[in-house]
């Protein structure tokens, strides 16, 4: 088995945070003949799901840049790499020590949470409007965020500027070595503000990407993974084949195979339907 995953933000999708009319019914005309295809994002289920509504992938995706692999018409969480119970709190009184107020995703293993306290910036205001205007269901306003901690912890989400993100970084990963797996970037839907995304050390692109294709049966050199940014760089190393846009950062286009044009020319698409003829 062929098997295609590509990233969505800045990778698949536009500019403006959509899949093109263009891109779905290219891939949903190369899936009808035959195409393996799926997902690896940051992006939890529903978000994802809601951006790329109407395409029609057969197999489950890796999402929450690989805490999850979910069932693609249900949402039925199929795997999850949570953070360890005996860091989860530590972690989290770091940053509220240092006013850094994350978003919690949480879950108790049927159902997600996103929980929010806090919000005292622009960067964390941006992402609150995003979740309302997409009538998010995850989302928990709390005053205390403590509270979800009583679930188990996929992720916390911090946004803020490059030089607070930096520092709450710099403890985190001094404190957590080998135990949790941090990255940091600027939104590049809200210039100037950073996020920063941690997650438990086995929850990474890489290791989601492979379990779902031993779900699938799928060898690891018949593998294509398409990406642009830095959380990216672990299933680009672990893949036969990873394919950069044009558009994605220097990091990662050092540990790609090949390269591909922009996501605003169309590059997955291109790349795959050349390779697909002749398959």
């Amino acid at each position: 088995m062929e098997l295609f995953i590509s990233d969505l933000d800045k990778t698949l999708l536009s500019d403006d945070a959509q899949l093109a009319n263009y891109a779905k019914t290219e891939l949903n005309q190369m899936i009808q003949e035959g195409l393996q295809f799926s997902i690896a994002t940051a992006r939890g289920h529903i978000a994802a799901t809601q951006i790329i509504q109407g395409l029609k992938i057969q197999h489950p995706i890796v999402v929450a840049n690989g805490s999850f692999i979910t069932d693609y018409q249900s949402g039925e969480i199929l795997m999850m790499q949570n953070i360890q119970d005996n860091i989860k709190e530590a972690a989290l009184k770091i940053m509220v020590d240092l006013e850094f107020y994350p978003f919690v995703s949480a879950s108790n293993g049927q159902s997600s949470f996103l929980y929010h306290s806090h919000i005292d910036n622009e960067g964390l205001q941006w992402y609150l409007n995003e979740l309302i205007h997409t009538k998010d269901p995850r989302r928990k306003d709390v005053k205390n965020i403590y509270h979800a901690l009583e679930h188990k912890i996929i992720s916390f989400t911090g946004i803020g500027k490059k030089e607070k993100v930096e520092q709450v970084y710099n403890i985190l990963t001094s404190e957590f070595e080998n135990q949790l797996e941090i990255h940091y970037y600027e939104n590049p839907y809200h210039k100037n503000w950073y996020w920063m995304s941690i997650h438990d050390i086995n929850a990474t692109k890489e290791k989601g990407v492979e379990k779902l294709c031993q779900m699938l049966g799928a060898s690891q050199d018949k593998v294509t993974v398409f990406g642009d940014n830095v959380n990216d760089i672990p299933m680009f190393r672990w893949a036969k084949h990873s394919i950069a846009v044009a558009n994605a950062v220097d990091e990662l286009k050092i540990h790609a195979t090949d390269t591909t044009n922009s996501n605003e020319e169309f590059g997955v698409i291109q790349h795959i339907r050349k390779r697909f003829k002749n398959l």
